[in-house]
């Protein structure tokens, strides 16, 4: 996956909702409004999504993290050796 930070909502006003429940089954599309939804639908939807953003990156930023100690710490125990 390219940026997988990315969290995707989908507003449709189309009636083909069988590919916007396929996209959400598939962890492609987080959220899902169809038109006509207010605007307090659309704050949620966001507000969720920042969210989830937010705990995406982090649970990457940890991980990388955590590889790279293990990575300096295998080496700083092959100094040793």
């Amino acid at each position: 996956m390219e940026a997988p930070e990315i969290v995707r909502i989908l507003i449709t006003g189309a009636s083909d909702v069988h590919t916007a429940i396929r996209g959400l089954h598939e962890g492609s599309i987080f959220r899902f409004l169809q038109k006509p939804c207010t605007a307090a639908d659309v704050t949620q939807a966001l507000e969720a999504g920042i969210l989830r953003h937010r705990r995406k990156a982090t649970y990457r930023i940890d991980r990388e993290r955590a590889q790279f100690a293990m990575q300096a710490s295998e080496g700083f125990t092959a100094l040793l050796e």
